[in-house]
């Protein structure tokens, strides 16, 4: 119907390239077991194969928004396969999410996989949402949850990077309902967004499907790219019982106007989440941050660089009294005057944040917690035994966060060194597929915007004297939301009706 014109770079010889034109969408193979029969494809392996060159279908989801866009079909997507592995393959050039393992879906695991150049996520794991979960997979049947529940999946060893460049607010690895998943040994790098999701919305009404998953071992960095914020290299909203530990996160890049991009986040509903043995350093927010949650424990992590201090609480409200955690025995070190960047409210039942060890290199900074010096914070309970001192780290201003067996830190505050085992972070086997990473550095992160950027991008006029009443505008179309939209009116403001005449 038409003709296709391609400009070549500069230098770059046409008749010597090769020119590829997806003929399928969204999904490359569906591999399906009959869960009402109970008939799962088991015992099936995929080893050394590329999966490549598919188109997105930008058309399927025009407006539809969820977070971490987890409806986006996936190129190899799984319902019902137990016992199985993908193991040394290639997932490129994929329109959106590349590998999904759903419902029914057991025992898979996803071994020394890469996964890039995607136009959405990496790897999708369990069932979306609680709903779908729940839903009877034959008529009358009432065991539908069992039958879905997916269980004891792996991703290890797996190196992931330039993902979003169709849809950017997505997740490298996210876990949905999935229990006892373990995601270890992992890169990720160059994304807009979260570099793994553990995201289950139950409302507390779904925990035995979301539970006891492990994230451990992974190297998470040069994430964000100035596109998204309220994000974090490991994020949660649900699961019960994670176990987040041997983490190295660094280098995040924030949208600069609201929030930031953490290291490690706790969102709502997060429930004995321990968090541990984690060293994060360079974020545009907190180093650790946790939202609204209860009975999650961050113990002997180091953090340093972070915009807003070692860690951040989220706010209470009427409907939100409590927000507990304990924070303990952790060191934190600063390049300015910011321990901890924002106050805490105490609630119904107050956090514990003691034992820890606040430093800073700027010289002649006293350091502070939540806009007061430290002695405030002692006295508001938050710091008895924590101390603001050098825990003579080796060298951090070089980014060396090893301590010497000597180090106060150590009897101050009970720190228990993990030098060791955080170098075992990322990826793992012979050196061309450990080096990977550096042969394909991350692309450059946006600039950021400035007031006339946001004019170009937005420009509209809308002459709503010309319009009537109830009459949509006509420059975009608007959605609504919760009772929110725009439409014209004649009340003036701060009136209850229209004009009187006189």
């Amino acid at each position: 119907d038409g003709a296709l014109y391609y400009y070549p770079l500069p230098g770059e010889d046409p008749n010597r390239c090769a020119f590829v034109a997806p003929v399928l969408r969204s999904r490359m193979l569906t591999i399906e077991g009959d869960l009402a029969a109970d008939r799962p494809v088991a015992h099936l392996h995929f080893r050394g194969l590329a999966f490549c060159d598919l188109d997105g279908d930008m058309d399927a989801h025009n407006g539809v928004y969820r977070q971490g866009h987890m409806f986006l079909a996936a190129a190899v997507a799984a319902r019902g396969l137990r016992h199985a592995s993908f193991e040394r393959c290639t997932f490129s050039q994929l329109g959106e999410s590349a590998l999904e393992l759903a419902d029914g879906c057991r025992d898979v695991a996803v071994r020394q996989c890469r996964f890039w150049d995607l136009g959405a996520g990496a790897v999708q794991l369990g069932v979306t949402d609680l709903g779908t979960l729940l839903r009877p997979v034959a008529t009358n049947d009432a065991a539908s949850a069992a039958a879905r529940a997916v269980e004891d999946l792996t991703v290890d060893n797996c190196c992931i990077h330039r993902l979003g460049t169709l849809w950017h607010g997505c997740y490298g690895i996210v876990n949905r309902f999935a229990s006892r998943t373990r995601i270890t040994h992992n890169e990720i790098f160059d994304t807009h967004w979260d570099a793994i999701g553990l995201d289950a919305r139950w409302n507390w009404h779904g925990e035995r499907y979301a539970h006891g998953i492990e994230v451990a071992y992974n190297h998470l960095h040069h994430l964000g790219l100035r596109y998204h914020t309220d994000a974090a290299g490991v994020y949660q909203f649900g699961p019960l019982d994670t176990h987040i530990h041997h983490n190295l996160i660094h280098d995040t890049v924030a949208y600069p106007y609201i929030c930031g991009y953490a290291g490690i986040y706790l969102d709502e509903q997060s429930r004995g989440a321990l968090v541990e043995n984690n060293l994060v350093f360079n974020t545009e927010w907190f180093a650790y941050f946790q939202h609204k949650g209860v009975d999650n424990t961050f113990r002997n992590n180091i953090g340093a660089f972070a915009r807003d201090g070692l860690l951040g609480r989220g706010s209470l409200n009427e409907h939100w009294k409590s927000n507990h955690l304990e924070a303990t025995a952790n060191i934190y070190i600063a390049s300015n005057a910011v321990a901890i960047g924002k106050g805490w409210q105490p609630g119904m039942r107050p956090p514990v944040l003691d034992r820890n060890i606040y430093h800073t290199l700027a010289p002649a900074t006293p350091l502070t917690l939540g806009g007061k010096h430290f002695a405030q914070w002692q006295a508001d309970r938050l710091a008895a035994a924590s101390l603001l001192a050098d825990p003579r780290l080796r060298n951090p201003a070089a980014l060396d966060f090893s301590l010497p067996p000597d180090a106060p830190a150590l009897a101050a505050v009970g720190f228990v060194p993990f030098d060791a085992e955080i170098r075992k972070a990322g990826l793992y086997g012979p050196p061309e597929w450990r080096d990977l990473p550096k042969r394909h550095p991350p692309r450059t992160p946006a600039p950021v915007w400035q007031e006339s950027d946001f004019k170009r991008l937005n420009a509209f006029a809308l002459a709503f004297n010309l319009m009537n009443p109830g009459d949509p505008p006509h420059a975009f179309p608007p959605r609504e939301e919760k009772g929110a939209g725009l439409h014209p009116t004649r009340e003036r403001p701060g009136t209850a009706g229209p004009p009187r005449r006189k």
